[in-house]
C-alpha cells in the first residue's frame, strides 16, 4: 500500500503521520478508517491536508464505509446476544443470563450511537473535524492527565511503603466508612488517592486519558477543580449509602467519580457551546453513561455507580455555574 508520496497525486495521511499517495491507496485507507482514528486527505497539487469528511469526492465513500462498519458491529452484537440467550435457555446458567443482558445493553448503546452519529452525515462530519483537530493536541493534553494519575499512584505507593503495606495504609488514611462515621471526615478527601490494585489504577488512567484531553480541548483548562470536586462528592455519596445501610461495602477508593465529573462538564459544555461542533458528543457521553452504569450494576457489585452518577451530576452543575472560555480552534 505504501509508496513515495507525490504532490501530483491525491494523498492520505493517517493518525501516525504516514502518507499514502494514489487514488487506490487513498480509497484503501478510507475503507479502513474509523471515526476515532484521524484521516486527512490532500488533493493533487495541494499541501493542505483536510479531515476526510471535508473533502468532496471522498466524503460520501468515507460515510458509506463507516456506516457499514457500524452496521456490522451491531449485527455481530445481536448475533452474539442471541447465541448466549439460546445457550441460557438450554442450560439455565446464570452467567449466560448476565451475558445475554450485557449483550442487550451493548447492542442498545451501539444502536443509539449509530442513529446519532454513523447514520447522520452532518454529525459524522462534525465529529470527524472535532477529533481531527483534537488529534493535533492530544499528546500534549494527555500528558497532563497522565502525570496527574501517575502522581496519585505514586502517592499511594509511598504511603503503602511507609505504612508497611496496602491494607495498613488504607486503614490509616483510606476511605473506611466506619472511621468516617466516627468523625474522621478528612478521609472523604484522601479516599480517592487509594486504588484496590494496579488494574483499578490502570482502568482509571485509561478513562482519564480519554476524558481529560476532551475537557482541555473544549474548556481550555485542565479541569482539576471539576475533577477534585467530583472525587469528593463521589466519596460522600458512597459514604451515605453505607450510612443508610444500602451497601455491603466497607470502604471507598479511586478517582472514577472525578473522571465522571469531567464527562458531566463536557456534556453540558458541548451542548451549550454553539461555536464548537462536536457531532452530538453530549448524546454519546450520556449514552455511554447509561451503558457503563447498567453493565457495572449487572456484572460488578464492587463498582460504586452512586459515586459515578454523583460525580457526573457534579460536573453538570459546575458546567452551568461556571463561565466557559471557549478558545478552542
Amino acid at each position: 500500500m505504501e509508496k513515495t508520496a507525490s504532490i501530483e497525486e491525491v494523498r492520505a495521511k493517517v493518525g501516525n503521520g504516514k502518507i499514502f499517495s494514489g487514488e487506490s491507496n487513498v480509497n484503501r485507507a478510507i475503507s479502513k478508517w474509523h471515526i476515532l482514528s484521524p484521516l486527512f486527505i490532500a488533493l493533487p497539487y495541494s499541501q493542505d491536508f483536510k479531515p476526510v469528511m471535508l473533502v468532496d469526492g471522498f466524503k460520501k465513500s468515507a460515510f458509506k464505509f463507516n456506516k457499514k462498519k457500524s452496521q456490522f458491529i451491531i449485527i455481530y452484537s445481536i448475533f452474539a446476544t442471541l447465541v448466549s440467550l439460546l445457550l441460557f435457555t438450554y442450560t439455565k446458567n446464570e452467567k449466560l443470563l448476565n451475558l445475554t443482558l450485557s449483550g442487550l445493553i451493548v447492542t442498545l448503546y451501539l444502536t443509539i450511537d449509530y442513529i446519532t452519529i454513523s447514520n447522520n452525515l452532518q454529525s459524522l462530519t462534525d465529529r470527524n473535524v472535532f477529533i481531527s483537530n483534537l488529534s493535533h493536541r492530544y499528546k500534549k493534553h494527555a500528558a497532563k492527565w497522565f502525570f496527574i494519575c501517575l502522581a496519585i499512584g505514586l502517592i499511594q505507593v509511598f504511603i503503602n511503603y511507609l505504612a508497611g503495606g496496602f491494607e495498613e495504609a488504607a486503614y490509616r488514611y483510606g476511605g473506611i466508612y466506619k472511621l468516617i462515621m466516627a468523625g474522621e471526615w478528612w478521609r472523604i478527601i484522601t479516599a480517592s488517592f487509594f486504588h484496590s490494585g494496579l488494574t483499578h489504577w490502570f482502568s482509571n488512567l485509561a478513562f482519564a486519558l480519554l476524558s481529560g484531553p476532551l475537557f482541555i480541548a473544549l474548556v481550555r483548562r485542565t479541569g482539576l477543580f471539576v475533577f477534585i470536586s467530583g472525587c469528593i462528592t463521589g466519596a460522600i455519596s458512597a459514604y451515605f449509602l453505607y450510612f443508610f445501610g444500602l451497601t455491603s461495602a466497607d470502604a471507598y477508593g479511586g478517582i472514577s467519580a472525578g473522571i465522571y465529573a469531567l464527562l458531566g462538564y463536557i456534556t453540558i459544555n458541548s451542548y451549550k457551546n454553539k461555536n464548537i461542533k462536536t457531532g452530538n458528543l453530549h448524546i454519546s457521553i450520556v449514552n455511554f453513561l447509561f451503558m457503563s452504569t447498567a453493565l457495572s450494576a449487572l456484572l460488578s457489585h464492587s463498582i460504586s455507580n452512586t459515586a459515578h452518577i454523583s460525580g457526573f451530576i457534579t460536573g453538570v452543575l459546575l458546567a452551568f455555574l461556571c463561565k466557559h472560555r471557549d478558545k478552542y480552534k
